[in-house]
């Protein structure tokens, strides 16, 4: 089974103030102090494309969990829906269907997510493949998500690329853009995968099963340029994947000098396909010999594993020695 790729994380934050006054008796007024948390009336729009996604279910909920607002998509993939938070948000779309850009078929689509700092008026966020990727290693914040998406347009070759605000065009004679030949590849990717001894391959395992870092090398470089190449014939995109880990900085989740091998088993279940998995990591800037299951920095750590859906049977193992294909997270 082909695993997928990686890369990572540090970056934005919003901070607003609102200053509150309150008299007293006698004309008496309290200093002014700032929310802590102000909150903000937020309309969050774009596009769900992977092929466009028709029909599925777009939810933005608190880092926490809380739903704060859900819609459904549009046959031409657009969504829109205002919501009032008081902190970043998850935005993820869960169903809905799409046409198969190698294939032809239709195809159901399980899952696409992204994080973002709401702000007042109306905010673009298209969901795709690729915020999806940075999601798994953002460390559930918005610093991470912004680095991850950053480093990720790189190595897709996509450059300076906003992933979140740019919609891809995936289909259409002559409109095709970057980011929509990256996404078509992914389907031809998956294809080929299918064709050459795997026919129950499909997008989800190659987004969503993290492998070690040894399965995110020159092969799969390779074998993801040629498919770019067979579905976007005259076009050349330079492709510069690695595998040798990420880095999360500014959650103040790291900066300790412990490290911990955590190894991750189970399995996932995806439109009706059930996939084992066995992933390997190694997490160091955790607290010197908090090396266990209760360590909040490594479930930050690994938050995009757990939030995976489908993966409702999957068991960490936590050990002071990393296995030696272990993919690194690093936490500063």
């Amino acid at each position: 089974m082909n695993k997928h790729f990686r890369t990572l994380c540090a970056g934005l934050a919003v901070l607003t103030g609102l200053l509150a006054g309150c008299g007293g008796g006698g004309g008496g007024v309290a200093p002014a102090t700032p929310a802590a948390n102000p909150s903000v009336e937020a309309t969050i729009s774009g596009s769900v494309v992977k092929g466009v996604v028709a029909g599925g279910t777009v939810t933005v909920s608190s880092l926490s969990g809380t739903i704060l607002g859900t819609t459904t998509t549009s046959p031409a993939g657009t969504y829109s829906l205002r919501i009032t938070a008081n902190g970043d948000v998850v935005v993820e779309v869960q169903g809905g269907t799409y046409l198969d850009e190698a294939t032809g078929q239709t195809v159901t689509l399980n899952q696409l997510k992204a994080i973002i700092s709401p702000t007042n008026g109306t905010q673009t966020v298209h969901l795709t493949p690729l915020t999806y990727l940075a999601y798994f290693y953002s460390g559930n914040t918005v610093a991470g998500f912004q680095t991850a998406i950053n480093n990720i347009a790189t190595q897709f070759g996509l450059g300076n690329t906003n992933l979140v605000t740019t919609l891809p065009i995936v289909s259409g004679t002559g409109v095709v853009n970057p980011y929509g030949q990256v996404l078509r590849a992914f389907s031809q990717y998956v294809m080929t995968v299918q064709q050459t001894g795997t026919p129950t391959f499909n997008l989800e395992q190659l987004m969503g099963l993290a492998g070690t870092a040894s399965s995110f090398n020159a092969t799969f470089q390779t074998n993801f340029s040629n498919a770019f190449n067979t579905i976007n014939p005259g076009q050349t995109l330079t492709f510069s994947f690695n595998g040798t880990g990420i880095t999360i900085g500014g959650s103040g989740a790291g900066g300790g000098s412990g490290t911990c091998g955590v190894n991750i088993t189970g399995s996932i279940t995806a439109n009706n396909i059930t996939t084992p998995v066995n992933f390997d990591y190694c997490v160091s800037g955790i607290a010197d010999g908090s090396c266990t299951s209760g360590n909040t920095s490594l479930n930050q750590a690994l938050n995009g594993q757990q939030g995976l859906v489908g993966a409702t049977n999957l068991n960490y193992t936590f050990g002071a020695t990393c296995a030696a294909n272990a993919f690194n997270i690093t936490l500063q």
